[in-house]
């Protein structure tokens, strides 16, 4: 009986240990995993509602939108944190909506702040890995987003292809 005792000792200690660790591991994980599925859901609402007002309102209304929408990725990124593989999509959403920005100025003839837009789309693009920031090549890009009749992130196109 001893014998058979002071073999199970170990076996159950070390099976409360892993018990306690796998628990500990997971919940941490999980909490992760909660603040990456709620950061991604946030940005992507906001997102489709800027998208929205940015097509189908005024162009004050836009860009106002456009405007909050960046001020919530400011947010996000000073107060949270980002996970570092949503920031390569963060980059890519701020830059198209500093390209619609620039549009905004453009229609309204604010051509310098128009082209300050731009600037700050192409800094803020040459941080992921597109190979062309062009102005030309950005126009083109979000004037085809644009066209599409139904609003995807970026992020999602990018990711969509990543796992293709």
């Amino acid at each position: 009986m001893k014998r058979s005792f002071l073999f199970a000792l170990p076996i159950l200690a070390s099976l409360l240990l892993g018990f306690y660790l796998g628990h500990v591991w997971a919940q941490r994980r999980f909490n992760e995993g909660a603040r990456i599925l709620s950061q991604f859901l946030a940005l992507k609402e906001y997102e489709v509602l800027a998208d929205l007002q940015y097509k189908e309102s005024t162009a004050i209304e836009g860009k106002q939108s456009l405007l909050g929408l960046l001020a919530f990725m400011d947010k996000i990124e000073k107060e949270r944190g980002v996970a570092p593989f949503m920031q390569q999509g963060l980059y890519l959403d701020r830059g198209n909506a500093y390209v619609r920005l620039a549009f905004l100025e453009e229609n309204e003839g604010n051509k310098a702040r128009s082209e300050e837009y731009i600037r700050q789309a192409q800094v803020v693009l040459r941080k992921t890995n597109m190979n062309d920031t062009s102005e030309g090549h950005l126009r083109e890009v979000v004037t085809k987003l644009d066209a599409t009749t139904h609003y995807m992130l970026p992020y999602v196109l990018t990711f969509a292809k990543s796992v293709k």
